[in-house]
């Protein structure tokens, strides 16, 4: 098919049909997705040019408008449409569109008029202005003037306008002057204002002996440049009337009709790389500086564009800019002007020799250029002035730099790339460039590598590809790197090249390669820093890379004011070193740093201040982490004996506020720097910090679950422990660690913990840590169903808190004894203990202790059919759950409300609870499924009598049991299954026997199977 858009919207087929079209939006979108061809087209991009205010139907009603088209052209091309994530994408594959060609054909004229071929040049004008049939997509206009579209028209016209100006030059230059009249005559109806088509057509009237008509023409002309615009013509148009007038017009008619154009100038490199994921920031950028200002704008006044693309070194700000001043060319006919302005191996380029040499190529004799800097700077500017061009100024340093080679003019623009924000340029758009996001990582490896590396795309090496983009920050640069060590070196395997930069120390050494330097790129802008901010730069190396405002204070020491730390932060700032990254819900302002910049701070670290130093300024940052970790969780609430909070000479209390208000927030936001100090505190062999930040970090990955990294931590601090530091920090951390192991259900791997735990407990003498220790070998005893010994265990705890007049753990040991009796199938002898237990934790004020025992406690008193008792405390246990924002302990509120809901017989109400409790703990569940959460959905199939679909269920949920381990549970499990069996009319003999099995291999009744009744308002049935 064939597209044409220079004129009303059409499609023509190969035989020259025309295929019917909508209407005048189906149109629109239609030449929107033609002109963004083989890219993608946002669908809030097409939303806007086709509605002035979208009404809320507007996505579906742009999908009809899609599948119109699709049905209408699908006879042609089935898959030329296409829907993308966020937009479409028209695929023109064969296709042809007469903008295309039309710009096809005036760059071949370009190049024709270049070599010296005017008569060449002017037919393929005449060809390239032929497939013009009207006004640009004059059937599908735009919902509001002020849209992109009629940006885009106005574009359009100013490309006719270009080849009208360079057919009629060369006409000019074939010496055909009949042919210059009848152009300009067509031309200036559109372009007025166009002096250098009034010259051209002034000439050639003098060329054709009609002296006096273009003595009148040019003062009709003058007195409408005074009526219209209040200015005369040009210098160049007056001077050419007088030589008509003189009779001096036969020497400039002879020099015009001799002139040949001159080469355009097109100074940019080859793009070094593949542009890889930059299509939004590549779309903006080319529409904010292709868009070209009439000429009447241009004769008014005005500015040219200019786009400053700013970012660390090696984010590929180049490659844009080289990639989009190439796809600008056609739209500035003038020229295209590059200067690299700084960081080059002599230092900074001069401006006044950048403008030098712009001046010879614009064709200025090099004796004519002044050698006075102001007078040379001067001349730039007249030369260019009311030009079209680009000029592409890469890597800047300064303001003034880049001030002084700016283009002039409206019709002209410019991109500027620098590593400072450039703050002094106003009135220009600032874009920060990013990394690229992981997949473009990724991406541009494999396509660097080569299509001679297929183990790079093999299946099983995106993982492989992955972390390799990961260590190179997703970084552009050290990405090239990467790729062209893949490419130039068969014998590298991925994995070699991902264990070479994962190695400590090595990765910056092992980003280079020929010229391409990740080391030194970064580093250029590190050179010329300031004392203070080359200092924090360094310091800032043993950070996590994110970090609240007042880390930089504490960095710089005593001996720096605020505004001196924030002056030095500014600069790295500026230089894209830092970069802010907004507020947390903490409300701290938060800062950034690239893993490869932190990789350079450590090495400035090492090499300006050293390793003692290094570990001084590690250890106070983590002993600052402590002190604010240690007042955030006391405001958390408590989770078991916790350390006692430790005043540091090095707190950053003067540096920001204790984090009181929202310390759940807190945490989340510094958790990886919490972390990571952990870690640095147990390479510095400071194991009792470790141990402290540890625990002050447990309370808050409880609450969040996160368990994989609760149990990480806590093993840091507990892995090779030395005796010679307090053991009572050791028992803590067991303590910590057996509550993960029991959370994870990890039963098998409690009695050592609690072991363990018990004999450090009495190698000090601590009797609270003994009695604590005991309980947890209690509890583990009752949780692998070894109930005679859980309940002796308890006896233990309770004598331990009698001597030592704990009033709480007597209770405390009463209730786990509770907890004991009603998982044996005798709930009316635990209740009045988990009765005693809730009050008990009620009075203590830990809030998070009370939800657990008021859910503990209605477990029991649904197994006694006291559903509205049970309920009562379960929504009290869900308000504290949601005050404290733990989301995990909500959801086991709600899955028990979803038991009594299913005892009271309220079906829907009960599914309710569970569809609301489910996601969160399967989310949680070792195997993806939460078994309580499948039990209860047995339940209530029971209940319902859909008895396949409980059968179907109760099985995965036995299977489920096995793999868990607990025989108890999986007895409560098997009696499930068989009573759906049996129910369901199919034999259900031989899980009934194991159940009997299991009951009896414990000592328990079956009472302990706690099986929820078939009728509502029952007690639990028997089996």
């Amino acid at each position: 098919m064939r597209f044409g858009v220079l004129g009303p919207v059409q499609v023509l087929t190969d035989g020259g049909d025309q295929v019917p079209l909508g209407s005048g939006r189906e149109r629109l979108v239609l030449a929107m997705l033609v002109l963004g061809a083989d890219r993608l087209v946002p669908t809030e991009r097409l939303i806007d040019v086709l509605w002035t205010e979208p009404p809320p139907t507007a996505k579906q009603q742009l999908q009809n408008l899609i599948a119109g088209l699709r049905r209408r052209l699908a006879i042609h091309d089935r898959d030329l449409v296409a829907t993308r994530p966020f937009g479409y994408q028209l695929r023109m594959g064969r296709h042809q569109l007469d903008i295309v060609e039309f710009r096809r054909l005036v760059a071949d004229a370009r190049g024709r008029a270049e070599a010296d071929d005017p008569d060449g040049a002017a037919d393929t004008l005449d060809r390239a202005l032929g497939l013009w049939r009207g006004s640009p997509l004059s059937d599908a206009a735009p919902a509001s003037p002020d849209t992109e579209v009629s940006t885009l028209v106005q574009s359009l016209h100013d490309e006719r306008v270009g080849a009208v100006d360079l057919l009629v030059e060369s006409l000019a230059a074939a010496g055909l002057p009949d042919q210059v009249l009848a152009a300009t005559s067509s031309q200036l109806h559109h372009d007025p204002w166009n002096e250098r088509l009034h010259a051209h057509r002034l000439r050639a009237l003098a060329a054709t002996g009609r002296r006096s008509e273009a003595g009148d023409e040019y003062r009709r002309l003058r007195r409408t440049f005074l009526d219209e615009l209040g200015v005369e013509p040009g210098a160049a148009l007056a001077d050419l009337h007088v030589e008509i007038l003189e009779g001096r017009s036969a020497a400039a008619s002879a020099a015009w009709a001799t002139a040949r154009p001159r080469p355009v100038p097109r100074e940019l490199p080859a793009l070094a790389w593949t542009l890889v994921g930059r299509d939004d920031l590549f779309t903006a950028l080319v529409r904010h500086l292709g868009v070209v200002p009439s000429r009447d704008t241009r004769t008014r006044g005005g500015r040219p564009t200019v786009v400053v693309l700013v970012g660390v070194g090696g984010v590929g700000k180049t490659a844009l800019a080289v990639a989009a001043g190439h796809a600008l060319g056609e739209t500035h006919p003038d020229g295209t002007l590059h200067a690299a302005l700084g960081h080059g191996p002599r230092g900074s380029a001069d401006v006044h020799d950048v403008a030098a040499r712009f001046l010879r190529t614009l064709g200025v004799d090099q004796s004519l250029i002044p050698s006075d800097p102001d007078e040379r700077i001067s001349l730039y500017r007249s030369t260019i002035d009311r030009k079209r061009l680009l000029v592409v100024l890469d890597d800047a340093m300064s303001e003034a730099q880049v001030l002084r080679l700016l283009p002039t003019g409206p019709g002209s623009a410019a991109i500027i790339t620098s590593r400072s924000k450039l703050a002094g340029l106003v009135g220009v758009r600032r874009h920060t460039v990013p990394p690229l996001a992981p997949a473009d990582a990724a991406r541009l490896i494999v396509e660097l590598a080569g299509p001679d590396r297929p183990a790079v795309t093999a299946t099983g090496t995106d993982t492989v590809v992955a972390e390799i983009s990961a260590l190179c920050g997703h970084l552009p640069l050290a990405l090239c790197v990467a790729g062209a060590k893949l490419a130039t070196n068969a014998d590298l395997e991925l994995d070699e090249l991902r264990d070479r930069l994962s190695g400590e120390h090595a990765r910056l050494d092992e980003l280079s390669v020929g010229d391409i330097d990740v080391r030194a790129s970064i580093g250029a802008s590190v050179s010329d820093l300031t004392v203070p901010a080359a200092t924090l730069f360094a310091r800032l190396g043993v950070t996590s890379g994110e970090w609240p405002e007042w880390v930089p204070r504490l960095l710089m020491g005593e001996g720096v004011s605020h505004a001196g730390a924030r002056q030095a932060l500014d600069q790295l700032i500026d230089r894209h070193l830092v970069e802010p990254s907004g507020r947390d819900a903490a409300g701290q302002a938060r800062f950034r740093v690239h893993s490869l910049v932190v990789e350079l701070s450590r090495e400035r670290l090492l090499s300006t201040e050293g390793s003692t130093a290094r570990d001084a300024l590690t250890l106070r940052l983590a002993t600052a982490w402590l002190d604010l970790a240690q007042v955030a969780e006391a405001h958390l609430g408590t989770y078991g004996p916790g350390p006692t909070a430790t005043v540091h000479d090095d707190a950053p209390a003067p540096l920001t506020p204790a984090p009181t208000c929202a310390p759940s927030d807190w945490f989340e936001a510094e958790r990886i720097n919490l972390t990571a100090a952990v870690l640095g505190s147990v390479a510095l062999e400071e194991r009792e910090l470790a141990a402290r930040l540890a625990l002050a970090l447990r309370t808050f990955l409880t609450v969040r679950a996160y368990d994989d990294e609760r149990e990480r931590v806590l093993r840091l601090a507990l892995d090779d422990y030395p005796e010679t530091c307090d053991q009572g920090l050791l028992a803590q951390l067991l303590g910590a660690l057996f509550g993960v192991l029991a959370q994870a259900r990890r039963f098998a791997e409690l009695p050592e913990v609690a072991s363990r735990r018990l004999d450090t407990a009495r190698a000090i003498g601590d009797t609270a840590l003994e009695q604590a220790s005991t309980a947890q070998a209690g509890w583990a005893a009752m949780v692998l169903n070894r109930f005679d010994e859980a309940l002796e265990a308890y006896a233990a705890v309770a004598a331990l808190a009698e001597r030592r007049g704990d009033a709480s753990g007597r209770a405390a040991a009463d209730g786990q004894r509770g907890v004991v009796l009603r998982n044996m199938g005798r709930p009316a002898e635990g209740d009045p203990l988990l009765a005693t237990m809730v009050e008990a934790s009620r009075r203590e004020g830990s809030s998070r202790r009370t939800c657990i025992w008021l859910v503990t406690r209605s477990e029991g008193l649904l197994g006694l059919g006291r559903i509205d008792a049970a309920e009562a405390l379960l929504i009290e246990a869900l308000g504290i759950a949601e005050d404290l924002r733990d989301e995990l302990g909500a959801a086991h509120c709600r899955l028990e409300l979803g038991r009594a809901h299913l005892l009271r017989g309220s079906l829907e109400r009960a599914n309710e609870e569970l569809r609301a409790a489910r996601p969160q703990l399967d989310a949680h569940a070792v195997d993806g499924e939460d078994l309580d959460c499948l039990r209860l959905a047995v339940d209530l199939d029971s209940a319902a009598g859909h008895w396949r679909s409980a059968e179907r269920q109760a099985r995965r949920l036995v299977d489920g049991r096995r793999t868990e381990g607990d025989e108890l549970q999986l007895a409560c499990d098997l009696a499930r299954l068989a009573r759906a069996q049996e129910s369901g009319g199919r034999a259900g003999a031989d899980d009934a026997d194991e159940v009997t099995a299991i009951l009896r291999r414990l000592g328990l009744d079956r009472e302990a199977l706690r099986l929820p009744p078939l009728t509502a308002g029952g007690p639990p049935a028997r089996c």
